[in-house]
């Protein structure tokens, strides 16, 4: 019997580029919240998030709000 393999969760916290957002759908299990706020982190999340997709700053807080996070891609041009 195989063993089923679930999409990996990726936070999106905030406003976020819609082609984006498709792209990523495909690929992971998208979890959203309304801003980059730990406070706003469910005990699923903490379980489950291992990356985060973000246009803006992620914080220490928010980091260690997810146990077992891995990656923070953040979407932006460096001058």
């Amino acid at each position: 019997k195989a063993e089923q393999q679930q999409a990996v969760a990726i936070l999106v916290p905030g406003q976020f580029n819609d082609h984006a957002v498709g792209r990523i759908d495909r690929t992971f299990s998208r979890v959203w919240i309304e801003r980059p706020d730990a406070s706003l982190v469910t005990d699923e999340m903490r379980r489950t998030v291992r990356g985060i997709a973000a246009f803006g700053g992620i914080n220490a807080a928010l980091i260690d709000a997810l146990p077992n996070l891995e990656i923070i891609a953040n979407f932006g041009v460096g001058y």
